[in-house]
């Protein structure tokens, strides 16, 4: 069973390139078009290099993705020296402003090390988590409910993703429950020209919880197929989403 998941996982690793062009665009819904101030122009910046170092590592030719490691890395740097201990006023009453840095601090290690080790395609999975809990930084910005249920969203991911590497049926149910609630928020305040567009993705969520379950405390290869597709499902409607405006 563990190769068998082993083997899923790489294949979804390779398939990951196709959610990548989406990235963007969930932080573009909260940073707006315009991005005036330097935490939203930041920010962006480090989320559309981070797009482009997963795409380069996941490519058919991944060589000279350093000089996108790079990059990141130095953008990272002057996020990380501006805002750590300087958060953005609304961000203010985060009691887990600075420990949410530690994490994605902790991330660019990990992903750097894995690249010099050659190992694209956990490289590749952490530049995702990077890019997940980056969001996590919004959760104090003043949002209606659909808004913040997209971080909710993005952190269920996250979880199911976690638990998945972990063999861990607990963490997922933890992820799973997060990804119900966010798909349910969606549900009940988007409005209706809206929720059209969000329709497949919360079928699809709504579709996992099912499959899991039929078979609860088993993260068979399917599931795990069937969570990439979701997130994939996401990304595009939050690509959607920023071409509406929303």
């Amino acid at each position: 069973m563990f190769r068998r998941l082993s083997v899923v996982l790489f294949l979804i690793g390779s398939l990951n390139v196709s959610a990548w062009g989406c990235d963007t665009d969930l932080v573009a819904l909260f940073t707006g078009e315009d991005r005036q101030d330097a935490f939203s122009q930041t920010i962006f910046r480090l989320a559309s290099e981070a797009r482009k170092f997963g795409t380069k590592v996941s490519s058919t030719s991944p060589e000279h993705a350093d000089e996108f490691l790079s990059q990141l890395m130095k953008t990272w740097i002057e996020f990380d020296n501006r805002f750590s201990q300087s958060p953005p006023f609304w961000a203010k009453g985060d009691t887990r402003w600075t420990a949410k840095f530690k994490e994605l601090a902790n991330l660019i290690g990990e992903i750097r090390n894995e690249y010099l080790e050659e190992r694209l395609t956990p490289t590749h999975a952490k530049t995702l988590a990077f890019s997940r809990q980056l969001m996590e930084l919004f959760e104090g910005m003043p949002a209606p409910p659909e808004r913040a249920a997209l971080i909710t969203v993005t952190r269920g991911f996250q979880t199911s993703w976690e638990a998945i590497n972990q063999a861990s049926p607990a963490l997922f149910e933890d992820g799973l429950r997060e990804l119900n609630g966010g798909a349910s928020v969606l549900k009940t305040h988007l409005a209706t020209p809206t929720l059209i567009v969000a329709h497949d993705f919360i079928v699809k969520i709504e579709q996992l919880q099912r499959m899991y379950q039929s078979l609860p405390g088993s993260l068979t290869p399917e599931l795990c197929i069937h969570v990439h597709t979701a997130e994939t499902s996401f990304r595009e409607l939050t690509a959607r989403l920023r071409r509406q405006g929303k």
